[in-house]
């Protein structure tokens, strides 16, 4: 490896980012970043508890974003650390949710680092079973799936009203190469070989 890859990897809760995430930096040797355990141990160090609720993360997470007005403020210490070093190799950054995220992404790694964006979808029935078996979370409830669904789906339909700062994976979707969206079907090997076929650096 001569140059440095970036891969950000995008999908709703459920989809197989980390499956995935994990399964690419054992093979290329990568470094791996994960956004959603960072914004994990971020809540759980202000709240003295042992689950939450996938509604109340949600909402953490777009007032960090709001309240610090850095729609990155997830990435940005780690990707600006990785293009200081400058050292080749394959990094991998998972569970990017925030338009704002990617945008930044684009803009810091052009002309210093290769960025491979992949987009995960996933059929809801098979997503609703994966999400519970995450015990930092409660259980998936008529709440939760609801704002589940409106934060992660629901297009921007007046660009005058966007807010950078808040989850929607539709959103961080329709900014990749439709050539990087893969549809897992739970079959992971075979899953990991169609991504693969786009990892050519």
């Amino acid at each position: 490896m001569e140059k440095m890859v970036i891969i950000g990897i995008i999908g709703a809760d459920g989809t197989g980012k980390t499956r995935l995430a994990k399964c690419l930096a054992q093979k290329h040797n990568a470094k791996l970043y994960s956004v959603h355990e960072h914004l994990l141990g971020l809540f759980f160090s202000k709240h003295d508890r042992e689950q939450l609720d996938r509604a109340e993360f949600t909402e953490f997470s777009n007032t960090l974003r709001k309240e610090s007005n850095d729609p990155a403020i997830a990435i940005r210490s780690t990707v600006e650390g990785i293009l200081k070093k400058n050292r080749p190799g394959v990094y991998i950054i998972e569970s990017l949710f925030c338009p704002g995220e990617i945008d930044y992404l684009k803009e810091a790694c052009s002309g210093k680092a290769e960025l491979i964006l992949i987009g995960i979808l996933m059929h809801s029935e098979n997503r609703v079973k994966r999400i519970d078996k995450n015990k930092a979370f409660k259980k998936v409830n008529a709440l939760n799936v609801a704002i589940l669904s409106t934060s992660e789906w629901s297009k921007w339909t007046d660009w005058s009203e966007k807010n950078f700062w808040n989850i929607s994976v539709d959103e961080c979707l329709a900014r990749i190469p439709e050539s990087n969206l893969f549809q897992n079907e739970g079959k992971i090997s075979g899953f990991i070989d169609e991504v693969e076929k786009i990892l050519v650096w």
